[in-house]
């Protein structure tokens, strides 16, 4: 079977350069006590928002948070 992105069970999601660069930027405030498997599955949606950048040869220069600006669990 060929290793199309369909075989893999990936569709294409047609986003503006903007919302690609806010995905790949607001991952980075996600709370440092957020379970693991929600913290990858963000990081994995985040390096796929900066190759499809990479790839459409768009420069991206990351925005890192300041503590204030990261999402906080409500315990």
């Amino acid at each position: 079977m060929e290793e199309t992105e369909e075989n893999k069970g990936r569709v294409a999601v047609w986003l503006d350069v903007g919302a690609i660069k806010f995905i790949a930027d607001e991952w980075r405030k996600m709370p440092d006590d957020l379970p693991e498997l929600e913290r990858k599955m963000w990081a994995r949606v985040a390096f796929r928002c900066m190759t499809a950048l990479h790839k459409s040869g768009v420069e991206y220069e990351p925005t890192w948070p300041e503590p204030q600006e990261k999402y906080y669990l409500k315990g």
